[in-house]
């Protein structure tokens, strides 16, 4: 099942770090932003194709402009060998085809420890190399796979993609959208036709001249040195001051986005540093304004070009925050923050309209400058958004923030926490664009201080599973849908050591569960393995062509699992293995994919069923509660709904609880599925529920932690994540809680949204609350 959390993600948004050649990665097939690509990439760069030897193969490529980063490589020879991917889809003899000596590449790359990942384009055309640094500091590369379906990002030709990463690293102008409809596949083959030119004829990327940068800067010099720069100084006199000042803040604006990972962590870091910072900008610029006016005989109105253009800008503000109010976006980043210049630009218009009315019975001298209003605007406009970042929001009644922990990389978390007595452990995707990857944090429960962190050496691939604690031990595999060759891990729960690993065929999105000194867990189309728990030691392998990324649930000498849904495996089945050998007791075909955990309670197995993804419900939504007989596997009973449920449920005394894609959370009598009460959270619920005796704990998709009355399904408290980040969040992780001196305690993983890139936060919220039975964390 393909599982990618909101936004892009949150954003489509995660992307896949394929390690080594040797393993088999598969393509990657979710849909990335371009945008997301220019700020998460450590390196940009064009390379020239130096030599193509088609008889070993083999390509070096040598570097020719910078447009991101200096390379620390000038040449990059590769070895067209291809990886399991690769060789299975026949990618060397076409990518071949698609390439000449002297053609242009644009390249992609990024470092993650001792490797570097690469993603080349020419002419519609994406590839993936990988780059190893040896002991001996050279780096050697290798080809892995064409990436067809990265056409939906760009598929234009290459010297249209060269100018759209200038443009948008210059903030001049937004890279296109990634189009979804796009067909995968690669460019056209190298003819005498269609042979593409060196880009050398575009000059550098200083030739490009960017608007927001170089407009200011020329502004000032016209407003300094008006006998040198007299021309320009006829031209932009009127909105000389504006235009720097625009220039300025939007340069400390991009700055702040681009490093809020490096920055976060000190006062000059926060958003109230940054709208103050803009707004004192903003206030010397209106000074400044006044005085260039009082020295100066202009009329205060502007002329009809200048309003002509103020309105033009005020109606295309106008129509984005009408879009945005539809989407529901317009109150988060980036699209609130440009209700800064929207605003500007509707004081500009409305004052433009107030002098041509009124300036007939006004001295001209007597009235402010169109300009100078506008600087006002934007002062006021920082200023009121400096206040707002610095006011904290207050938790509901009831509930007490205790601490927030913030990557400083980006990322988003979909894997459930696991609290132990070294720590509270938790497992993030890091990175965005083309360089994600996944680490697992040792946090401190009481600060939200990392204690540790293991991302295998910066090797590790993205993580949905989420951990598991035994004995001193902490096991969790990587990997999501589209990935392959993926590892299970075993670490020391203390120090974040790594004990052992061993590897998959296929990806890893199921959780551990550790029984009888081994531990199984579900490997997508590579079946359920049984490990010894301390040697890695194989006990047993099931494969069945099943694909499988439930959490298995062993119960005794019985292991209860299910399967879902692949682009080559179909069967869906829920089934019952002995877990001493793996041998089948029992299985039944289900009439929807298999995605819920299950849950035993006595004689009772509860599977969730359902079609679409974690983020994106199917064009013909389906779902349903499936109860069985723990002992044959026999249909009890079966609770049909409009959406998927794909979390494992829970039960407590006689109900059993849930959440579904619907949006609602449900209570259904144990014995007879008849429905006790469904509560609607406003957005889709796919993380499992913590229920106590007395209390139900809900995270809805869309940011909402909500504790419900078990009996009624009332709410006692609710807690908004994106009200409290004033930010989209995407919450896909279930809590985890402890009590502390009568203090019932959560951990929250969330996604928040960034102005270009979806950040991971854990929230440790505190709520006081009588001791029942406890809740039962996930």
């Amino acid at each position: 099942m393909t599982r990618s959390p909101a936004w892009t993600l949150v954003l489509g948004l995660v992307f896949g770090l394929l390690s080594s050649a040797a393993p088999a990665y598969a393509v990657i097939t979710r849909l990335i932003p371009l945008r997301e690509v220019l700020a998460s990439e450590q390196l940009i760069f064009t390379a020239k194709v130096e030599k193509l030897d088609r008889d070993k193969p083999a390509l070096t490529l040598q570097i020719r402009d910078d447009l991101k980063g200096k390379a620390p490589f000038r040449t990059l020879p590769v070895p067209l060998t291809p990886d399991t991917q690769g060789e299975r889809a026949g990618d060397t003899p076409r990518l071949l085809k698609r390439l000449a000596p002297d053609l242009t590449l644009i390249v992609f790359a990024s470092q993650r420890g001792k490797r570097f990942t690469a993603f080349a384009y020419t002419e519609g055309t994406w590839f993936q190399m990988i780059g190893q640094v040896g002991d001996d500091s050279a780096i050697r590369w290798s080809f892995t796979h064409c990436e067809p379906y990265l056409r939906r990002t760009f598929h234009g030709t290459t010297a249209e993609l060269r100018q759209v990463l200038v443009d948008g690293l210059a903030d001049k102008k937004q890279p296109p959208e990634p189009d979804p409809k796009e067909p995968p596949g690669l460019g056209p083959e190298i003819s005498s036709k269609n042979c593409q030119a060196p880009l050398d004829q575009y000059g550098p990327l200083f030739a490009i001249i960017p608007t927001f940068v170089i407009v200011g800067p020329l502004a000032l010099l016209a407003t300094l040195f008006p006998a040198i720069f007299g021309g320009l100084a006829l031209l932009l006199r009127r909105w000389a001051v504006l235009l720097a000042t625009a220039s300025l803040t939007s340069m400390v604006y991009l700055g702040y986005c681009w490093f809020h990972g490096t920055l976060k962590d000190h006062w000059w870091g926060t958003a109230a540093a940054l709208w103050g910072t803009m707004a004192l900008i903003a206030l010397a610029g209106m000074a400044w304004s006044g005085q260039r006016r009082s020295q100066s005989e202009e009329p205060a109105d502007s002329g009809r070009a200048e309003g002509i253009l103020v309105w033009c800008v005020s109606l295309l503000g106008l129509a984005v925050v009408i879009v945005g109010i539809r989407q529901g976006t317009v109150f988060y980043p980036p699209w609130r923050d440009l209700l800064v210049v929207w605003s500007v630009a509707w004081v500009g218009a409305g004052y433009w309209v107030v002098l041509h009315l009124v300036k007939r019975g006004q001295p001209a001298a007597t009235l402010p400058s169109t300009e100078r209003v506008m600087l006002g605007a934007l002062t006021l406009a920082c200023a009121g958004s400096a206040a707002i970042s610095g006011i904290p929001t207050m938790p509901a009644d009831g509930i007490r923030l205790v601490w927030t922990f913030e990557p400083k990389e980006n990322g988003a978390i979909l894997s459930s926490g696991a609290l132990g007595e070294k720590g509270l452990y938790i497992a993030s995707i890091r990175g965005s664009g083309f360089s994600t990857g996944g680490v697992v944090y040792c946090l401190n429960p009481e600060s939200g201080e990392e204690l540790w962190r293991f991302d295998d050496g910066g090797a590790m691939q993205r993580v949905f599973s989420s951990p598991c604690l035994d004995d001193g031990r902490l096991y969790i595999g990587e990997g999501l849908h589209e990935n392959r060759g993926c590892k299970f891990y075993c670490l020391d729960a203390a120090s974040g050591r790594k004990l052992w690993d061993s590897e998959t065929a296929s990806h890893i999105e199921s959780s551990p569960c550790v029984a009888n000194g081994n531990v199984y867990f579900g490997a997508g189309a590579d079946g359920i393995y049984c490990l010894d728990a301390k040697t890695a030691a194989p006990r047993w392998h099931f494969q069945e062509n099943l694909h499988i990324d439930t959490s298995p649930k062993v119960v005794g000498n019985r292991l209860y699992a299910g399967s879902g849904v692949s682009r080559t495996q179909h069967t869906t089945e829920v089934f019952c293995l002995d877990a001493d050998s793996g041998r089948v007791i029992w299985r039944h075909a289900a009439k929807l994919p298999v995605w819920g955990s299950p849950c035993v309670a006595g004689n009772r197995v509860f599977f969730g069923l359902g079609n679409g993804r974690f983020d994106q419900s199917d064009e013909h939504p389906a779902g349903a509660l499936l109860c069985v007989d723990a002992e044959d596997g026999k249909e009890i009973w079966c609770y049909d709904m409009d959406d998927a449920v794909l979390m494992a449920p829970a039960v407590e005394g006689g109900m059993v609880y849930f959440g579904s894609r619907d949006h609602h959370a449900y209570c259904l009598q144990r014995d007879t599925g008849q429905l006790q009460w469904k509560a609607d959270l406003g957005s889709p619920v796919v993380a499992r529920l913590g229920v106590g005796k007395n209390r139900v704990y809900v995270v809805a998709s869309a940011g909402l932690v909500c504790c419900l009355d078990s009996d009624s399904g009332e709410p006692a408290w609710v807690f908004d994540v994106a009200e409290h980040a004033q930010s989209k969040a995407t919450l896909l992780a279930a809590p985890a809680s402890e009590w502390i001196e009568h203090q019932r305690r959560l951990y929250i993983g969330a996604s928040l949204e960034r102005a270009f890139a979806s950040q991971a936060v854990v929230y440790a919220l505190e709520t006081s609350e009588l001791p029942t039975r406890g809740l039962r964390s996930p």
